[in-house]
């Protein structure tokens, strides 16, 4: 039987599936899905079992302190087959910390997942040993859009503390002019952020903030009227558009590579056509129902796990 370990600080396969961690619940926990699936035998933890056949390292970076050099190092000498999930640019900064690590990651894998094709630019590798496998998404919905009555609009953000740069700063600008009630479902660490910036005078807006959790963004998605995506990454993920159009909200975002297929379904920001949104939601619906039928057929859970099945099956091919 094949055997596949996850190098990670948890040792339980688990929690990945709820972790709040996108890297983990969407991508980590569809590779355990995907490696049982294929009938392997699959564990996870910080050292590497000798037994292991293929070893999949997730997101390394500093936050790990002095483990990623423990880690680095059994990745280097072990004799197992190496998956390196590649999933943000940091080969963008080669000499910052992160950006030393996966160059070392880069140097000692035998396959590179992606989950947009854009990042496969920047990795010195065969493109046979890259394989793109979107983001899975937080199976909930796909929900109506509802036509809610707030007298005050109320505008939904979502998503961890590493995004905050870009939602401040997109409140600092124009459409933080506008009147509404921005409601943050973040961790602990963004509600700290937002709570604690300085915006700049003329603010209109008021902000609730609420721990993230699946029923949360739940219930706050819920009665908002639209959500605002700003992001900086011309490389992120498509995960968080898609999980507010099954919301059922428009959406205003930036635009970036994984939003193309998307492109007539939601407004890019700093447009006159986020304007209008902001101004009348209700007359984006459908476009958010037709999103909703795209994204299903292009992030099935089915559709993902396959896809990691591929990467496991040219391992051991």
């Amino acid at each position: 039987m094949t055997k596949v370990h996850i190098l990670h600080v948890i040792d339980d396969i688990n929690h990945f599936e709820k972790s709040i961690v996108a890297s983990e619940r969407l991508r980590l926990s569809y590779i355990v899905q995907s490696a049982l699936s294929c009938g392997y035998q699959v564990t996870a933890g910080p050292n590497i079992p000798s037994s292991a056949q293929i070893c999949i390292s997730g997101k390394l970076d500093i936050a790990l302190g002095g483990r990623v050099n423990h880690f680095l190092n059994q990745l280097q000498h072990c004799s197992a087959k190496i998956i390196v999930d590649y999933t943000d640019n940091w080969l963008a900064k080669p000499q910052s910390l992160t950006g030393e690590i996966y160059q070392n990651l880069i140097k000692f894998s035998d396959v590179i997942s992606i989950p947009v094709q854009g990042l496969s630019r920047a990795i010195a590798k065969p493109k046979e040993s890259i394989f793109l496998i979107p983001d899975g998404v937080d199976n909930f919905g796909p929900f109506p859009p509802s036509k809610n009555t707030n007298a005050t609009k109320q505008v939904l953000w979502f998503g961890h503390s590493s995004n905050m740069p870009s939602l401040v700063n997109y409140l600092d600008g124009e459409f933080g002019l506008n009147k509404f009630i921005l409601n943050v479902v973040s961790n602990q660490d963004g509600l700290e952020k937002i709570a604690k910036y300085s915006f700049t005078q003329n603010r209109n807006f008021e902000i609730r903030n609420f721990v993230w959790s699946i029923n949360t963004l739940r219930e706050v998605g819920n009665y908002c009227d639209l959500t605002i995506l700003p992001t900086n990454k011309p490389f992120a993920s498509a995960n968080r558009l898609v999980t507010a159009f099954n919301l059922g909200l428009p959406v205003i975002t930036s635009a970036s590579e994984s939003h193309k297929p998307f492109f007539e379904f939601y407004a890019k920001s700093g447009t006159n056509q986020a304007k209008k949104l902001f101004e009348n939601p209700t007359r984006w619906h459908k476009k958010v129902i037709f999103a909703q039928g795209k994204s299903s057929m292009l992030y099935s859970d089915k559709k993902i796990i396959e896809g990691w099945s591929g990467v496991f099956q040219n391992l051991n091919s």
